[in-house]
Order: C-alpha cells, then structure tokens, then sequence
C-alpha cells in the first residue's frame, strides 16, 4: 500500500481466521476494499443456458399470475433441479453449457474442491480430534436436509453420539 508502484492485489478467504484471531493480528482498516462473490442465481443460470424466451415467459406469467402450459413448466422444472444439483456455481455451469446441458457429463470435482476447502478452512484453527468431528458433522448435513423433519439428530453422525460430544462442531 505504501509503495510508489500501483499494485493490485487480489485475495480470497472466508475470514474465518480474522473472526477467530480477531484481537491476535491487524487488519489494513481503510486499505482493503472487500467484494463479495456469490453464485448465479436461477435467472442468471438460464441466462447462461440461452433460455432467455423462457425467463420472459415465467416473468410474465408472474405478472399476470396466470398459470404456465404444463410443457413450459416442465421445462422449467427440469432446469431448475439442474440448477439445484450444479449449486449455482459458475464454472460447473460453464460445463454443463458446454456439454450441451447434459448433466451427466458435467466434471463435479470442483463441487468436491470447494467441500475439502469448506472442510479445511473449518478445521485448520481447531486441534485434530475437533477436527474429525467437525467433518463428521459437517458430511451429515445433506442427509439431514434431506430428510422429512430436519431437526439434526447426533446419531446421524454417528449411532454412539451424544449432544455432549458435537454439539461445538455443530
């Protein structure tokens, strides 16, 4: 910052650390200019699959509040739950444009690349024995939600666990 050459630095983090270390190191106050960067939103993802005509039509018929022919939903439908199973996420919809929207030949292993940087970002201010728990608890969360009561249960975790135990990883 106080150099005479103009540079631009670019960084990326969950700024777990600085909460967690919050009072331990400085932050550059006045210095920093923080972006944030989220995933496509539905309408950006049909947006990015050319269904421009489709977007207008669910707009419109939103507006009128008139119910869509059953094949627009349907196809609407369909894209959406691609939608759900790529997250939104910029570079798996990239691919599965590119795949002629086929989700099946989409590559997910940066799906799985974010999961692990989820993980090791939770677990590298914490010592190793939390650290397995807070993987165990954080792997159980998709079978939680998709369950029909969502309230979280310890032994989905596992069949010996007890609120004691976890519930700080949770």
């Amino acid at each position: 910052c106080e150099s005479n050459i103009d540079y631009k630095i670019v960084c990326a983090g969950s700024l777990l650390g600085v909460a967690l270390n919050r009072f331990q190191t400085s932050f550059p106050v006045g210095k920093v200019d923080i972006e944030y960067l989220y995933v496509m939103d539905s309408e950006e993802f049909l947006m990015a699959c050319g269904e421009e005509l489709l977007i207008e039509e669910i707009k419109a018929h939103y507006i009128s509040n008139e119910k869509i022919s059953a094949p627009i939903h349907e196809k609407a439908l369909d894209l959406y739950k691609k939608y759900l199973v790529l997250g939104g996420m910029p570079e798996l919809v990239l691919d599965f444009v590119k795949n002629g929207k086929s989700i099946t030949h989409v590559d997910y292993s940066k799906q799985q690349q974010i999961v692990d940087a989820y993980l090791f970002d939770m677990n590298k201010y914490t010592k190793k024995d939390v650290s397995v728990k807070n993987s165990m608890v954080y792997k159980t969360i998709p079978s939680v939600l998709s369950r029909e009561n969502k309230s979280f249960k310890f032994s989905l975790v596992d069949i010996n666990a007890r609120q004691g135990r976890y519930q700080s990883s949770l």
